[in-house]
C-alpha cells in the first residue's frame, strides 16, 4: 500500500439508528496513510458510531467508505478494531499468549504454514505491546492496563495496516494510560491509527490531527485545539457552559 494512498476516505457519510434522528451527517473525512488521528466530542456525538462504520461493524445510512482506495468490504482483513467495551474475557482460563494468537484467526490459507506465520505475528504483537514477560499469565491475573495491552496486541496480531480504537484507555490508571498512548504513537507511520478519546490534552500531545465531532466533523491541527475549538465541539450540549471549567489544561 502506497504511502500516498489515503488510509481512509469517506464521502457524505451518514448514520442513523432505526426510527431515530441522524447521529452522523455528511461526514467527509480523509485520513492519511501513517497518520495518528484523534477523535474528540461529547457523549452522543457519534464518535463510536463513526469508528464502527470505519471498521465495518455497522452499515451507513448513506455515503461511501474507502480504505486504501478500495471499498471497505474488500479491506476488512487489513483493519484492527478494539471496541469501547471489549468482550469480558477475564473469567475464561486463557493466557495472554493464547488471547493474542486469536487475533491471527482471520485469513488463514494453508493451515500448517499459517500457524507458524501467525505465531510469529503474535510474538511480534506482544513485543510491540511490551507483553513478553506476561505471555504465560492468565487474563484474570492482569491489571486493567495489562489487559488492555493484551487486547490491543490481539488486534495487532493480524498485522493490520489500519488500527481503530474506541477509548482504549478508559477506566485504567494514569500510569497505564500514559504507557498505552506512548505505545500507540510508536505504531505510526508504519500503521495508521485512529483513536477516540475524551482527553483533549492527550490528543494534543500525541495526534497528528484531531477530528472534532458533534454530528458533523471539523478537522484541526493539535495546536488549534483551544477553548474556541472545544466550544464548537461541545456546542450541542448546553450543560457545557464553561469550557475552561471542564478543560482547564486546554483553555489556559
Amino acid at each position: 500500500m502506497s504511502a500516498d494512498t489515503p488510509a481512509i476516505r469517506t464521502r457524505n457519510l451518514g448514520f442513523a439508528h432505526a426510527g431515530r434522528a441522524a447521529v452522523l451527517q455528511a461526514i467527509d473525512l480523509t485520513v492519511k496513510s501513517g497518520e495518528f488521528l484523534g477523535i474528540l466530542g461529547p457523549n452522543g456525538a457519534g464518535k463510536s458510531s463513526l469508528v464502527q462504520l470505519l471498521a465495518g461493524v455497522i452499515a451507513p445510512s448513506g455515503g461511501d467508505i474507502e480504505v486504501f482506495d478500495r471499498p471497505l468490504r474488500e479491506m476488512r482483513a487489513h483493519i484492527g478494531y478494539v471496541p469501547q467495551r471489549p468482550p469480558q474475557v477475564t473469567h475464561v482460563p486463557v493466557t495472554v499468549s493464547a488471547l493474542v494468537q486469536l487475533g491471527c484467526l482471520q485469513g488463514w490459507g494453508s493451515l500448517g504454514r499459517a500457524r507458524a506465520i501467525d505465531r510469529q505475528r503474535a510474538r511480534t504483537a506482544m513485543i510491540e505491546m511490551e507483553l513478553t514477560e506476561l505471555a504465560p499469565r492468565l487474563l484474570r491475573e492482569l491489571s486493567g492496563g495489562e489487559l488492555q495491552r493484551a487486547l490491543l496486541a490481539r488486534a495487532l496480531a493480524a498485522d493490520p495496516a489500519l488500527l481503530l480504537l474506541d477509548e482504549p484507555t478508559a477506566h485504567i490508571d494514569p500510569a497505564a494510560e500514559t504507557r498505552i498512548w506512548t505505545l500507540l504513537r510508536r505504531m505510526t507511520p508504519a500503521r495508521t491509527v485512529v483513536v477516540v478519546s475524551h482527553d483533549p490534552a492527550l490528543l494534543r500531545m500525541h495526534a497528528d490531527r484531531i477530528a472534532l465531532l458533534n454530528g458533523r466533523l471539523r478537522l484541526i491541527e493539535p495546536d488549534a485545539l483551544d477553548a474556541a475549538a472545544l466550544q464548537w465541539a461541545y456546542s450541542r450540549h448546553p450543560e457545557m457552559q464553561s469550557t475552561a471549567a471542564h478543560f482547564p489544561e486546554i483553555a489556559g
